[in-house]
């Protein structure tokens, strides 16, 4: 146990992100591209909990080839900057798999590729 010591400040966070799900990954992506964008000027700290050891999404619930239902379009960050690193089109760029998932002629990417880029 570690001692306080007269002096020591608490320390406080502007959030704190309760589960690391795809809800509180893409605020931490907001706040890591808000405080790029405004440099050491007004940084945003937040602290995240969770209580599984690594990310999983769906656990058990990816079948071969199932397609996601909801639109690409509404990953971590498209709706808010369309522009972010942190887009499926640009991880599927990334990977060298953009142009093949556009012209596969289908907008619902399979769940594993959605799970890869989480």
């Amino acid at each position: 146990m570690s001692q306080v010591h007269p002096g020591d400040a608490p320390l406080v966070h502007d959030l704190i992100g309760i589960g690391f799900g795809p809800s509180n990954v893409a605020m931490a992506i907001a706040l890591r591209e808000h405080n790029t964008r405004v440099g050491g000027q007004a940084p945003v700290t937040a602290r995240f909990f969770e209580q599984q050891q690594s990310f999983g999404w769906h656990r058990g619930m990816l079948i071969d080839d199932a397609t996601m239902q909801v639109s690409f379009l509404k990953d971590l960050v498209t709706l808010r900057n369309p522009s972010s690193e942190y887009s499926f089109l640009c991880y599927l760029q990334s990977r060298g798999r953009l142009i093949d998932f556009i012209n596969h002629k289908n907008l619902f990417p399979l769940r594993v590729e959605f799970h890869d880029y989480f």
